[in-house]
């Protein structure tokens, strides 16, 4: 049987986080970014829609533009 490679394949150890209770900062900083801003990318395994690729966790991009409301 062959084996399954899903999306979170391997990511059991980086995906680990100390539970911690309260409102997420994740929501607040999307707002203060403006277009040119250095960005690092963190995966948080809280927020499942919208999660990157685990090959993108810790790299460094910069905002190119905002698309609708977001």
């Amino acid at each position: 049987m062959p084996q399954s490679r899903g999306f979170r394949v391997k990511t059991r150890r980086l995906l680990k986080k100390k539970g911690n209770h309260g409102f997420s900062d994740h929501f607040l900083s999307i707002n203060q970014l403006k277009k040119g801003d250095k960005v690092v990318i963190y995966i948080n395994p809280k927020h499942h829609n919208g999660m990157p690729h685990r090959r993108y966790h810790g790299k460094v991009g910069s905002i190119l533009e905002r698309r609708g409301k977001a």
